[in-house]
């Protein structure tokens, strides 16, 4: 599943330091996800992701600059396959429910660089909206 939402994540570091993030939640699979972050976590850390009282572990198999930060692919534990509960998407698309239209495959793929700044543009939008008014 493509999508874009916000979620908590918390992990130990190479120190050994507590670490707590919101992220933005790319996308979305039975067995993981990748997050999009402005910081690298080591391949093989274990992740707490979601809210603390519904939080679900996982391990980080891959991360990987990009030119807006990082993707980070997870893996979720064996007991865990948090589908979109994991956060509230702001945008939730199965590719697989796209009709294939073939004259679609002829047409050029979106650059890497534009893809980065829509994803830019929508955590920003999505942060936006999660931040409570100011009194004024």
């Amino acid at each position: 599943m493509l999508c874009a939402g916000l979620v908590s994540i918390c992990w130990r570091d190479e120190a050994g330091e507590h670490r707590e993030a919101v992220v933005n939640l790319d996308d979305l699979s039975p067995g993981g996800a990748c997050l999009h972050t402005e910081f690298p976590i080591s391949e093989g850390t274990e992740l707490l992701v979601g809210e603390r009282d519904l939080a679900h572990v996982a391990y980080v198999r891959h991360c990987t600059a990009v030119q807006l930060g990082w993707l980070i692919g997870i893996q979720f534990g064996p007991e865990a396959d948090p589908g979109p509960d994991i956060c509230q998407p702001t945008h939730l698309l199965d590719p697989a429910a796209i009709p294939i239209d073939p004259e679609l495959r002829n047409r050029p793929v979106i650059s890497q660089e534009l893809r980065d700044t829509i994803a830019c543009l929508m955590l920003d939008t999505a942060m936006q909206e999660a931040e409570p008014e100011s009194e004024g």
